[in-house]
């Protein structure tokens, strides 16, 4: 259908995965060629292009794509940055998917802002993925879309009767299981909130799943029915989120 090109600030292998992965993911199965390139040959084990799925690949480096700088492919935008791509692919249509915040991204600078506000005008395709960012910069945008985040539900159904090992002791202690996965971050979350849950609620078990890029998840280690099991891998998220009684998204 087409050719997809995504300059990402993050690698496709992270323990966390984000929109952009599925996003990238489903156009392909669609039948659109996604070129994806990383941030970090070495650790996304790149050399020149890696073949993750059917009409999916890794790009190691951009200049092996300076053939395609007349061709008229989709350049897909989420990081500000990345706008300097549109010198090389100068055909392109480009897609400007704002995804958060801008003070939440890698290099926020007043240079980030400035991109940004080019984009919004720019863009072939304008993408807000909260109301509260479409409400933004639909005054400038009239035809920007709304679309919110998802799931893939075929993701989160168990095929085995899998408990994880580091689970067991919660089934076993018959403890209602509060639990969460995400990046635990102190920007995003409400540490005071989850303190006062905890303490008020020391009959249930609280179970967090994620990185802390920040280091802040340790204002939680004093917590004695808080557990904090770190990052896991998205195809396991499933084993979890079954022994879940409920689930939190605790943020601010």
């Amino acid at each position: 259908k087409g050719i997809v090109f995504y300059p990402s600030p993050v690698m496709w292998d992270i323990q966390l995965l984000q929109k952009p992965h599925h996003m990238l993911r489903e156009l392909s199965k669609e039948g659109y060629l996604v070129l994806f390139l990383t941030p970090d040959p070495l650790r996304d084990g790149v050399k020149k292009v890696r073949q993750i799925d059917d009409n999916l690949y890794l790009i190691g480096d951009i200049g092996m794509l300076y053939g395609l700088k007349d061709e008229d492919l989709v350049l897909w935008i989420t990081w500000t940055p990345s706008i300097v791509c549109k010198e090389i692919f100068h055909k392109s249509t480009v897609v400007y998917d704002w995804m958060d915040e801008l003070c939440v991204f890698y290099l926020y600078s007043d240079a980030m802002v400035s991109d940004h506000n080019r984009l919004v005008k720019s863009a072939d395709i304008m993408i807000a993925s909260s109301g509260s960012l479409y409400e933004k910069v639909l005054p400038v945008r009239g035809d920007v879309l709304l679309v919110s985040s998802g799931v893939s539900c075929e993701d989160f159904v168990p095929d085995d009767d899998i408990v994880p090992e580091d689970m067991k002791r919660f089934i076993e202690q018959k403890k209602p299981v509060i639990g969460f996965y995400g990046s635990i971050e102190g920007w995003r979350m409400d540490y005071s909130l989850i303190k006062y849950v905890c303490e008020h609620c020391s009959d249930m078990n609280f179970v967090f799943i994620g990185p802390s890029y920040d280091g802040s998840v340790t204002q939680l280690s004093s917590l004695r029915n808080l557990f904090l099991l770190g990052p896991k891998k998205y195809a396991d998220l499933k084993y979890y989120l079954k022994l879940f009684d409920t689930a939190l998204i605790p943020y601010k």
